[in-house]
């Protein structure tokens, strides 16, 4: 839908946050399950695409024995709360405004599990 921000905007976006990040995308929550590891320093998951899976993957980046700090794009609160519960650092509304998701980037790096 239109009101979902595609991947490759989402990627510009946070590119354009940190200039020299190195980013992976994934277009399905399989292989975003795929690519979280602990060299991730950051995850920026769109619940609103596959809501089971979005969790899935987030969970997956909570679990690993660092921790990888995570950012969910949800639209409506039910899936935003969804996120909180599955261990979200930071929830930001889909599409995202740039000024939220930048803020949402900085406080997500700054908490000490993102310390590397």
């Amino acid at each position: 839908s239109s009101d979902v921000c595609s991947s490759d905007l989402l990627a510009r976006m946070v590119k354009s946050i940190m200039a020299s990040a190195e980013l992976l995308q994934a277009s399905a929550a399989a292989v975003a399950e795929t690519l979280i590891s602990e060299d991730v320093d950051l995850a920026v998951i769109d619940i609103d695409g596959d809501p089971e899976g979005g969790i899935a993957t987030l969970r997956r980046a909570k679990l690993l024995a660092t921790p990888v700090p995570a950012i969910a794009l949800a639209s409506t609160k039910r899936l935003r709360d969804h996120a909180r519960a599955a261990g979200a650092d930071e929830l930001v509304g889909n599409p995202p405004a740039f000024e939220e998701l930048q803020v949402a980037v900085m406080r997500a790096l700054a908490r000490p599990t993102a310390v590397r």
